[in-house]
């Protein structure tokens, strides 16, 4: 198998620079999902890695390959650089059968008649769909005609593979089964697999690394998903990943406060690199919002911190739970089995905050 690096890859569409000094390593037999927000870089990375696009600076590598290097004067042909590729509109010959679509790319490299289909009948083996070989792409489902994309990527490398967002125009039920296939097949293969997407709970459940670029081009962050999710490097990944609650809290005598209030203090631990500031916002996931009502239970004193349930919405495995706090709009999670007895659209409840983030409060906020 092998590997991908990217090395101080730019590329620029006339004035407008995508990619500056861009470096990113997969590691081999790896998924690797490449996040950011539309119009970042993702798909101009992807067209450099496959010989579309032609960088300005820097070198790119598949295995112990060098595929482009702007210095030493290498950029090997697309069709030469043994990539596998899958788009996201499956992009089949509708006019060719399902055998003919996947022996295709190997008729580019002009192999006998009985290897091309030895080959085409073992990658279709690997997504289940040997039987459909004399099919058309018309008497597919949208999941078949993509499993039929992975098969002819398969045929052409079965050591790198991109994926352009492969399945976003897929339903809910068949988008969590190609996921589920992709997986496995990466698994019995062993390919290396760049995943290209924004689709941020697809790369969660795919990936064993996630690489996150922001709106400008820059990587931001490579780790596993509990890196991604629970030690964001900065505060762009702990925003673009996931949904996320921010407040800003004021320094006022001893005391942190929400919204300046001296009545709603903040009881935990603000790192003390802020204290010179005054001011500093806290980042929370919603469920890292809990209910904290001791009242209830035995008269103790309640939560300073006071908010109003304006909407309640099920969601099937949890509720998610739209708060009014001090005027501001908060989202909480709340698990399905802890039901929402007795808390109903209108009432007031107490709010503690369990997993918080802190960063500079933003210019201008």
């Amino acid at each position: 198998m092998a590997g991908i690096k990217f090395q101080n890859v730019s590329f620029a569409y006339g004035e407008k620079q995508i990619l500056r000094n861009f470096s990113l390593e997969v590691e081999d037999a790896q998924i690797m999902c490449l996040l950011g927000p539309s119009g970042c870089g993702k798909t101009t990375l992807m067209r450099c890695l496959l010989g579309l696009n032609r960088p300005s600076t820097g070198e790119i590598w598949v295995g112990d390959r060098c595929v482009f290097s702007k210095e030493k004067r290498i950029n090997i042909p697309p069709e030469r650089r043994g990539i596998g590729v899958v788009f996201q509109d499956y992009a089949v010959w509708p006019h060719m059968t399902v055998m003919e679509n996947v022996c295709y790319p190997l008729k580019k490299q002009r192999l006998p008649r009985d290897e091309m289909e030895k080959k085409a009948r073992y990658a279709l083996e690997q997504v289940r769909m040997r039987d459909y070989a004399p099919y058309l792409p018309s008497q597919l489902s949208g999941g078949q005609q993509q499993r039929v994309a992975i098969a002819r990527a398969l045929v052409s490398s079965d050591e790198v593979i991109v994926m352009d967002e492969p399945i976003t125009n897929l339903d809910a039920k068949l988008r969590e089964e190609m996921l589920t296939e992709i997986r496995q097949i990466q698994k019995n293969i062993g390919t290396t697999i760049l995943y290209i997407t924004h689709d941020q709970e697809a790369s969660l459940q795919l990936c064993d690394r996630m690489a996150i670029m922001d709106a400008g081009g820059a990587l931001c962050q490579i780790g596993t998903d509990e890196d991604i999710i629970l030690r964001p490097a900065e505060r762009f990944v702990f925003e673009f990943i996931g949904v996320s609650n921010f407040f800003t809290l004021t320094r006022k005598g001893e005391n942190w406060c929400f919204f300046g209030r001296e009545d709603m203090p903040y009881t935990g631990t603000v790192p003390a690199e802020f204290e010179a500031a005054g001011q500093v916002d806290m980042g929370v996931r919603p469920n890292g919002i809990v209910f904290d009502d001791a009242a209830a239970e035995g008269g103790l004193t309640p939560s300073l911190i006071r908010g109003i349930i304006r909407r309640s919405v099920f969601l099937g495995s949890e509720y998610n739970l739209f708060i009014d706090l001090n005027g501001q709009e908060v989202r909480m999670q709340r698990s399905a089995f802890e039901g929402m007895g007795g808390v109903p659209e209108g009432a007031e409840v107490g709010l503690s905050f369990l997993g918080p983030k802190f960063y500079p409060v933003r210019e201008g906020a």
